[in-house]
Formats: C-alpha cells, structure tokens, sequence
C-alpha cells in the first residue's frame, strides 16, 4: 500500500461558512491523520455542512485513493459522514461518501472509509466530513491514502458492453436517445486502458444522455453495502402535538436487508397506531430523500389503507402497483393527513408522496419536490457495480402521471407550512364534529 506523498498540510474550510465552523489540526496525508471538528452554528439550519479541502490531483490520476476517519458525533441526529470527490475542470468525474451508513448519536462513534478511482483527466481531489443538519461532528484519523496505480481489469469490457444493453432495453428514455452516436461517444470516452474508472467514467457518461436526472451508478463497495444493509438516514419520529394530532418525521430509508426494513416498518407502524390523536397527522417527508420505498410504505400502512395506493407506468405503458407491505391493528386511513413536502424530498420519498394523492382527508403543504417522482430498477454489472436505472414513472392511485416536481396544494413557505397543517387539521375537526352536533 503506498502512502501519499507529505506535502502542504491541506487546509480545511466550513460549507456553508454563515451556518457552520470548523476546527482542525494534523495532516491528512501522512500516517497519523488529521482531526477535524465541524459544528452548526446559530438557527440557520441548512440540509448539510462540510469540513472540505482540496489538494491537486494529477499525481493521483489511474490510481485508487481511499479516505477514513473515526467519526464521534454529539446532538447529531441525522448523521455524519466521509466523503471525496475527484474533478477535471471544475467537473465532478468521480465522488464517494458514506452517506448510506451514517454515524449518528443513535447508532454511537463509528470508523468509515470510501474509495474512488481516479480518472486520467482530473486536475482536483476534494474530501472532508459531511453533518446533516446542526451537532458537532469529531472526525479523527481522517488519512487519505493511495492506494496505487490502477491496474487493468478482465471486468472492465464486459461490464461495459453490459451497461450498454442495459441502458438501451430498459431505460424510460431510451427512445429518446441516438444511441449510434451516443455509443460511439461512450466507447470512445471508456478508451482502451481496460480500467474500471474509465469504464464507470463512460457509464456516468451514458446515463447523463438519458437526461433523466434520476439514474446512476453504485461502485461495488457501495452497491454491497446497500444490498446487504438497511437503515434509516435519520431519525424517525411519531410525537404528539398538544392534545389532538399527530407529527411524523419520515426519514429516507437506505438499504434492502428484509429483517431490517421490517423492523424499520413495524417499530413506525406501532407508533402510529398506539397514538392515534384525535384530530389527525402531520406527516412530515421534507428530509426524506429516497432510498427503498418499501419499508416507508409499510410503515405508513395504518394511514395508507390496502393496496394498491399508486403505481409504476413504465415506457411501453405497462403498469405495476405499488406494494404496501405490513398490516395495521388499527385502520386509520380515513383519518386526516397533512403532508408536507419540499425540495429535499427526493425520489422514494416522492413516491410516498404520491401514495398520499388522491387519499380522502388529505392535504399536502411547503414547496415543491426534487422532481424525481419515477421509478429506478437496480441493475447488477460483471464488476459489482450496479446500475440504478429509471425504467419508469409514478402514478397515484387516481391514475394521474408524475415523474418530476409534485407541487403541494397549499404553496408555503418551509417554516410555516407545519402550523399551517395543523390549523388545517384542525379546522377539519371542529368542522366534523359540528356535523356530529347537529345530528
């Protein structure tokens, strides 16, 4: 294994400075490691803060670089991570983080590491530590290494020739691309080096031409860990808000391990039926970025009713209704939801979204959503890579298409739009049980 060469001790910096500082000390590039701590500051939330430094990247192209830390975190509860990323031209050609396995105040201190290949254009290699939301995050040892020049491979072909006949038998898009232009861009791009970071670098390539914004390419090491795990980027939270409703904070759920999921799921569900407020919910999907649809609709089931509650059309207009797994004790779909969204509800979490469209009692509130309301299917390659392919849109259970941004009914803004659920909610209660009076 060879170590990075000593030179500059690079220097990290806070992202966004106005809502977050930082502290280090160390050098990441030698044997010992550096200690970074990054912290929230103020009420300025934002999605996310960085601990970020750049060094130059030439030295590193064709090679494979690996970044680790002991992270510690402390009034963290939506996680913390490692991350690099290697650019040509202000591009981002290669990126990794550990996102998919965070360290929080729930899951306790925790090592992680990532690893990318560098491709042969680039000039930049950024990393650093990733907090979700406002804490203190302490990462030590965080050593960047290189791991050496990488070698050719026998998977490098095939798995290319395989992502290829993927993208152009199922992709939603794929009628809309000149694949003999766009093949011969990609083969072209791959060249004849027989690396697999030139090779992912050609997939990345290709997906981008299906313009979907939605399909992308998982490396080995982060493909197994999302095929073999399963947890929630945050805490998922069922509270009561005064005497009468119910709040849900419904996290992104990453990962396909069955126990797991269904654990998430039930432990959710439970909560849900056990408090059963008078008056309805507030169930809240703005931190809910995508991942594995499946366990968030089980858990939702109490609300949610029977299957089916939505759909995927795919390009040839076939249609597969969404599976609501689990059960419910306690049927409350017919009791009123408010649902709020915004610009950080992404994908799977749009896909919750839409299974709450066309629901009686309900209404949604805040801002629009990512835009990314389809479907992707996981495509396994010779290398372990795996392909994340949209094959097809969302349909609610009225039929009506998705598969970009889902506006809310009531436009408003992030801070109001829980109080204005709620007064929602609320109006509809003393509306019902007026009607109950009068009877």
């Amino acid at each position: 294994m060879a170590q990075v060469a000593p030179a500059a001790i690079p220097s990290f910096q806070a992202y966004p400075w106005a809502a977050y500082e930082v502290q280090f000390s160390g050098n990441a590039r030698d044997a010992t490691g550096a200690t970074v701590h990054l912290s929230s500051k103020g009420d300025d939330v934002k999605p996310f803060g960085s601990a970020t430094t750049n060094i130059d990247g030439t030295p590193f192209r064709n090679h494979r670089l690996r970044l680790s830390a002991d992270l510690a975190t402390h009034d963290a509860i939506d996680g913390a991570a490692v991350w690099i990323r290697a650019d040509a031209a202000g591009k981002s050609r290669a990126f990794m983080n550990s996102e998919a396995e965070p360290v929080n105040d729930r899951t306790g201190n925790g090592h992680r590491q990532v690893e990318i290949d560098v491709p042969c254009d680039v000039d930049r290699i950024a990393f650093g530590v990733l907090l979700m939301k406002h804490g203190e995050l302490t990462a030590t040892r965080l050593i960047l290494e290189d791991l050496g020049e990488e070698q050719s491979s026998p998977f490098a072909g095939p798995t290319l020739d395989a992502a290829i006949d993927i993208v152009r038998k199922n992709a939603y898009h794929s009628r809309d691309v000149d694949w003999s232009s766009v093949e011969s861009e990609v083969r072209e791009f791959a060249g004849k080096t027989g690396k697999l970071s030139e090779t992912h670098a050609a997939i990345k390539v290709l997906l981008k031409a299906l313009n979907d914004h939605h399909s992308f390419l998982m490396d080995a090491s982060r493909a197994a860990a999302y095929m073999h795990n399963g947890q929630a980027s945050g805490a998922a939270r069922v509270e009561a808000r005064g005497i009468d409703l119910g709040y849900i904070s419904m996290p992104s759920f990453m990962g396909t391990d069955p126990k797991l999921a269904a654990d998430f799921a039930a432990s959710l569900s439970k909560a849900i039926v056990d408090l059963s407020p008078r008056c309805g919910w507030v169930l809240d999907l703005r931190k809910d970025s995508g991942g594995n649809m499946h366990p968030m609709l089980a858990a939702l089931r109490p609300l949610l009713g029977a299957s089916p509650v939505g759909s995927f059309e795919q390009a040839d207009g076939r249609i597969t209704p969404f599976p609501v797994m689990g059960s419910a004790t306690v049927d409350q779909s017919a009791v009123p939801v408010a649902v709020l969204t915004g610009p950080h509800t992404a994908s799977s979490g749009e896909a919750v979204a839409v299974a709450f469209k066309g629901r009686s009692n309900t209404r949604s509130f805040g801002s629009g959503t990512a835009g990314l309301s389809s479907g992707n299917e996981l495509f396994p390659l010779p290398d372990g890579s795996v392909i994340a392919l949209m094959v097809s849109i969302d349909r609610d259970r009225g039929g009506h298409r998705y598969g970009g941004v889902i506006e809310p009914d009531e436009p408003v803004d992030d801070a109001a739009a829980e109080a204005n659920a709620a007064a929602w909610l609320r109006e509809k209660c003393r509306a019902a049980a007026s009607q109950s009076g009068a009877k």
